[in-house]
């Protein structure tokens, strides 16, 4: 009994993690997951390279960039696990409350990245209790951000549309309105055969 509580305990935490990261990965929301996950891993770990630098204004702002790097992590994989088709995708984005609240993140995301330029250009980020390369990673950081809103809004877009075109395609086939092709004619000539004899 006590050799397999382990086994028991690894199995009881990595199937839920294994069963979400299979609907992720068979999701359409999956271009979404990879931009997010490419574009805003870096800054996580950037901001732990600059935790003991706590005092440092560019630690301060990698630290809370850190916390919405996540915030966008956690809701593209939230949106990829808990929508199949594009009216659970359109009502999660429009009436799902985490999703509201998500939207909300991305906005103050936004106003932190600005934050950032403006202490970035004014020259705030580096002081003398800063790690020494704390303007860099605040400057990638600013990168990944703004890139991500870029990058993440098409990917988001391009999900929503592969979503649209799953569903009009499964949908007429549920329906069985999609029409079968007609017989060929054995002596049709196209028209442009014609003319040219």
């Amino acid at each position: 009994e006590i050799c397999v509580a382990p086994c028991r305990l690894c199995s009881a935490v990595c199937e839920p993690i294994n069963e979400g990261m299979r609907k992720a990965c068979s999701s359409q929301f999956i271009l979404l997951v990879v931009a997010a996950l490419a574009l805003n891993i870096p800054p996580v770990y950037w901001s732990f390279q600059a935790l003991p630098f706590s005092q440092c204004k560019g630690s301060q702002w990698l630290l809370v960039d850190m916390l919405l790097c996540l915030s966008n992590i956690t809701a593209a994989v939230y949106l990829a696990i808990n929508t199949q088709d594009i009216t659970e995708a359109v009502s999660a984005l429009l009436y799902d409350k985490f999703m509201a609240l998500y939207i909300l993140i991305c906005v103050g995301f936004f106003a932190w990245l600005c934050i950032g330029v403006s202490w970035s250009s004014q020259g705030l980020i580096a002081g003398d209790n800063c790690h020494e390369n704390t303007s860099k990673m605040v400057s990638d950081s600013l990168w990944c951000g703004f890139f991500y809103f870029f990058v993440g809004g098409s990917a988001l877009m391009l999900s929503l549309c592969v979503s649209w075109c799953r569903g009009k395609k499964s949908s007429s086939y549920k329906s069985g309105t999609t029409s079968t092709p007609t017989a060929r004619k054995e002596d049709y000539v196209p028209p442009y055969v014609a003319n040219a004899v």
